[in-house]
């Protein structure tokens, strides 16, 4: 029978792996989006937010967030590997960018001590404790909330817009394309025609030689 500290202990081997994974899940996006934004215009993704929904890979806000983190990290992927992918997304919150090292000492000492990476809500207090801030009062946290809200509502927008811009322009080369194809065809109809006018015209002016034995 298993014990109860095997059960942890097995718990936190797969949350360990789990996140290790997760990062490099994330990190493989980052790539994709920075190498690969050409291949995935030409395939129907205008944008990267684009691509992520279509094909229900990733939830957008905790990509972006990821990236954010990433870039504060100096898009170092060992460092975000060996602090886990909560952390690195707790990390978008930082204010203090000279803070980013003594930040990821402390995410890379709970891993040591805990045998797995910090949860967001861990990530987001350790991140407090080298980064504080004044506590808002719950008035100030709605308009902060509101005007996040209003932000990913204007860059979601501008995303639509560009899909549909995108739309429009293949609309155009579909309708040019399928015009062109209907000129080509009514213009091999008439030869044709042409070709079979020719044909009964030749068959009714052939006049046959009579050959008369010698």
């Amino acid at each position: 029978m298993i014990t109860f500290e095997e059960i942890v202990a097995r718990c936190r081997e797969l949350r360990l792996t789990f996140e290790q994974d997760e990062a490099k899940f994330l990190l493989f996006l980052v790539e994709v989006e920075t190498k690969y934004m050409a291949q995935l215009r030409g395939n129907g993704c205008p944008t990267f937010s684009v691509f992520l929904d279509q094909f229900s890979l990733c939830d957008v806000k905790r990509y972006s967030q990821f990236h954010r983190g990433l870039l504060l990290l100096n898009g170092n992927t060992k460092k975000a590997e060996s602090i886990g992918s909560q952390a690195v997304i707790a990390l978008c919150d930082l204010r203090d960018a000279t803070k980013v090292d003594e930040y990821v000492d402390a995410a890379k000492a709970f891993t040591v001590k805990h045998s797995v990476h910090a949860s967001l809500q861990t990530a987001r207090k350790m991140l407090r404790q080298v980064d504080p801030r004044p506590e808002q009062p719950d008035s100030m946290k709605y308009l902060d909330d509101l005007a996040r809200a209003r932000a990913e509502n204007v860059k979601l927008r501008a995303d639509l817009a560009s899909a549909q811009r995108k739309i429009r322009d293949l609309k155009r080369k579909l309708d040019t394309a399928e015009k062109a194809a209907a000129k080509a065809k009514k213009k091999a109809d008439d030869l044709q025609a042409k070709l079979n006018v020719a044909t009964k015209t030749k068959k009714r002016t052939h006049i046959p030689v009579e050959v008369r034995p010698h």
